[in-house]
C-alpha cells in the first residue's frame, strides 16, 4: 500500500533525515515539490519572466514560454542546475545543514548521504550561498513586509529559535580582542 503524501507547498512533517529519503525517494515527486515551492501553481518563465507559458510533456514537468520560447524546469536559476547530483541527495543536505545548531562538517554530510566529501563540501557552499541570497523564500519573504487589502503595511513574523553568536574575546587574535574592547570602553563612555 503506498503512503499518502502531504499536499505540496505546505509544510511537510519532515523530523528525521529519513523522513525526507521516503518522501523524495522519486525525481519526480522533487521536481512537483519544487515547482509548487516555486511558483504555487502561477508557473513564470524562468528566463524573462512572463506567466503565459505551456507545459510539456514527458518524464519529468518541463515548461516552455510562450513569449522568448525557451523551454525551462523547476531546476532551472537555482542551485540544483547543472547539478549532477540528486534532487533527494539535495533535500537531505539542506535538512541536515539547517538543522544542526553549531553547524556540521563535509565529512559528516557526505557520510549520511552517501556522496564524496568533496562533493559535500560543493553542495554545502551552495546551499550557504543560496540561504544568504534568500534563494529559498518564496513569494512572501520571510520578515517582509507585506500589504492588506486596503493597503496598510503588515509585517511579517520571524520566529527565532537559538543562535550562537560570535565567541569569548580571550579566544580572539589579539587585534580582533582589542578592537572589541575599544568598542565596549566607547559604549561605557556614551
Amino acid at each position: 500500500m503506498e503512503q499518502e503524501h502531504p499536499p505540496l507547498g505546505k509544510t511537510l512533517p519532515f523530523r528525521t533525515i529519513n523522513d525526507i529519503a521516503i518522501h523524495f525517494r522519486d525525481k519526480a515527486v522533487c521536481i512537483e515539490y519544487l515547482t509548487q515551492l516555486r511558483w504555487a501553481g502561477n508557473v513564470k518563465c524562468a528566463h524573462c519572466g512572463h506567466d503565459k507559458v505551456y507545459e510539456l510533456k514527458g518524464a519529468y514537468k518541463g515548461y516552455k514560454c510562450a513569449k522568448c520560447r525557451k523551454k525551462f524546469t523547476a531546476i532551472k536559476g537555482t542551485i540544483f542546475e547543472n547539478s549532477p547530483i540528486e534532487l533527494s541527495k539535495w533535500f537531505m543536505a539542506i535538512f541536515i545543514l539547517s538543522t544542526h545548531r553549531k553547524g556540521i562538517s563535509s565529512v559528516q554530510i557526505a557520510r549520511d548521504i552517501g556522496v564524496t566529501q568533496k562533493t559535500a563540501w560543493f553542495m554545502m557552499q551552495r546551499v550557504r550561498y543560496a540561504f544568504k541570497m534568500k534563494s529559498f523564500e518564496s513569494n512572501e519573504k520571510i520578515g517582509k513586509s507585506t500589504f492588506d487589502n486596503k493597503g496598510n503595511e503588515v509585517k511579517a513574523v520571524v520566529e527565532v529559535d537559538e543562535t550562537y553568536i560570535g565567541g569569548k574575546v580571550a579566544n580572539m587574535h589579539k587585534h580582533k580582542a582589542e578592537a572589541i574592547e575599544k568598542k565596549v570602553q566607547i559604549v561605557k563612555l556614551a
